[in-house]
């Protein structure tokens, strides 16, 4: 499901009730029926991967980066998840290959390729449940459309709630939410009301 709307609606506020940064004060939120208070937040977590809007990237070897969500992946698991995400080739490229250190603060490579790895690392993660904020975001238009391949391999067989301003990715989705509106405390919909609203739709 894509989540779309003007900059400042809630839109992020929408991943952050679903990963119980906060309780909504009104309300229930479901996850397959079962209402996310009752879970614990440990738990919940384990079964949901967030991409942010910032890439991240530690300081260490595209191998470690990929493998940070599981450890104990084994080189067959992380070459299978770069493959995916289109990463393999450019990896593969490099003069010290899945050995390659990165720096966040002196990138070695673009911003699609960064994005992709993160992409790897969310599939060795393979949790049920997905959460995109703004996968686009920053990238040229030849860039991002590099990597919608790879973002249909991450998403498949996932429940994903993808957040976007980028209209390219609409015809992906199988179902679109629109938050629209201003905030104002004589409304009798609040901006909180919008928000549980649309979350009750996952």
């Amino acid at each position: 499901m894509i989540l779309t709307g003007p900059s400042g609606i809630g839109k992020s506020t929408i991943a952050k009730l679903l990963l119980r940064f906060y309780d909504p004060a009104a309300g229930t939120i479901r996850l397959d029926g079962i209402p996310l208070k009752s879970l614990e937040v440990r738990r919940l977590r384990e079964n949901i991967t967030l991409l942010s809007q910032q890439t991240l990237v530690l300081p260490d070897t595209i191998r470690a980066n990929l493998a940070y969500g599981r450890p104990d992946a084994t080189d067959t698991d992380i070459i299978a998840a770069a493959r995916a995400s289109a990463a393999h080739d450019f990896i593969t490229a490099l003069p010290d290959g899945y050995n390659t250190r990165l720096d966040p603060s002196t990138p070695t490579l673009s911003g699609g390729q960064l994005k992709r790895l993160t992409f790897a690392r969310a599939l060795l993660r393979n949790t049920s449940v997905l959460l995109l904020d703004e996968p686009t975001a920053g990238l040229d238009p030849s860039a991002a459309n590099e990597i919608i391949t790879p973002l249909q391999s991450l998403t498949h067989n996932r429940t994903t709630l993808l957040i976007t301003h980028d209209p390219a990715l609409l015809p992906y989705a199988d179902r679109v939410v629109t938050l629209s509106g201003t905030e104002s405390g004589s409304d009798a919909q609040t901006v909180e009301g919008r928000l549980l609203s649309a979350a009750r739709e996952l």
